[in-house]
């Protein structure tokens, strides 16, 4: 199961992902972060919560990212204590790992 909750605070909207990034979730989660993007402010996902992490979750991270990149608009992940596993599935996937995706304009 998945909960998400969309919140704007000093000048950014922050996403916060709580629960399962799983392919079962991946329409909840594409759906919450394109929504983010609406308002034109900078974007954080908080992964802080996040309990099961798929590849389909993932890929949609790094879709998140190029969204960004494509509008102008920073994105930025906040994994907390999962920053270790996320950047390992990252690797396993071949993909960026999360703390190495730089916002918008810095790469």
């Amino acid at each position: 199961m998945l909960e998400t909750e969309t919140t704007v605070a000093d000048g950014e909207t922050l996403v916060a992902l709580r629960g399962e990034l799983s392919l079962a979730e991946a329409h909840a989660i594409r759906d919450a972060l394109l929504a983010a993007f609406e308002d034109g402010r900078s974007v954080r996902v908080d992964l802080r919560e996040v309990s099961t992490l798929e590849l389909p979750g993932l890929q949609l991270l790094h879709a998140a990212r190029a969204e960004g990149v494509k509008r102008g608009v920073g994105v930025s992940f906040d994994a907390g204590d999962n920053k270790t596993r996320l950047d390992r599935m990252c690797e396993f996937a071949g993909l960026a790992a999360i703390s190495d995706v730089a916002p918008a304009g810095q790469e």
